[in-house]
């Protein structure tokens, strides 16, 4: 379902004002240095290095998970029982790699779409450039703190990938609350994400801190009343989080 190298070509699409300046960087250190005198030539070389090395670093961490791995394999599902997953959806806000996969993965379950975009929070340059990449897909617009959905209406909610990209504590902690409810009582809630930790962060220097910690993830699902039921890495970069009802909401 998709074409080669989509995962780089995507990352540098969205991103590609952060490259071209450490490009520029780079090119002027190094015209620089072969100006200078031997005395700055080692310096200003090594300056266009380290503009380039987390360039390099993150295209080949994007190409591992995003084009190597079994990320869009969903390693996860069949230990979630597939045939039993009928009512499914998938979230995000405004790129949805989620939703025809699980389509293709469950031809026999209804996948619906949500869109949590809120132009108000959302204002990263990079989120807008993914969102006018993306085809229409018929997603529906979603308040993530009012989720439009009947309670126990679903058997499995999927978050991949865009979570975090609910910035406040307070306003992910509503959101899954919402998924609790909204997810049946032996349903699922499966949660993929980049971590804040020395991995990403030697992959993407420090595009890291857009990425929440472990802790982080773990005080947000506990404080909406959710319990880890797995907890996987696929590769050293991304984590998968199987989520069901715990207690009661803090």
């Amino acid at each position: 379902m998709r074409s080669p190298l989509q995962g780089v070509r995507n990352v540098i699409a969205f991103n590609w004002p952060w490259l071209a300046a450490a490009g520029v960087v780079a090119a002027a250190a190094f015209a620089a240095g072969a100006a200078a005198p031997p005395a700055w030539r080692t310096l200003l070389v090594a300056c266009g290095v380290g503009a380039l090395v987390p360039v390099a670093t993150s295209i080949l961490a994007s190409w591992w998970v995003y084009d190597r791995s079994d990320l869009y394999a969903l390693p996860w599902l069949e230990r979630l029982a597939p045939a039993r997953l009928e009512r499914v959806a998938a979230f995000h806000a405004g790129f949805d790699e989620a939703g025809p996969v699980l389509r293709a993965r469950l031809p026999h379950a209804l996948v619906a779409t949500f869109d949590l975009f809120d132009p108000a929070s959302h204002t990263e340059a990079s989120i807008r450039r993914a969102r006018a990449s993306a085809a229409a897909n018929g997603a529906i617009a979603a308040d993530a703190a009012r989720l439009p959905l009947a309670d126990d209406a679903l058997d499995l909610a999927v978050l991949f990938l865009s979570a975090h990209e609910i910035r406040a504590h307070g306003a992910r902690v509503a959101l899954f609350g919402e998924l609790r409810r909204s997810v049946r009582p032996h349903g699922a809630i499966v949660v993929v994400e980049h971590l804040r930790d020395a991995a990403n962060f030697a992959a993407y220097s420090l595009g890291f801190l857009h990425f929440l910690s472990r802790a982080e993830w773990r005080t947000t699902f506990r404080s909406a009343g959710l319990a880890i039921a797995d907890e996987r890495r696929l590769t050293p970069f991304v984590t998968t989080f199987v989520l069901g009802r715990g207690g009661a909401p803090a």
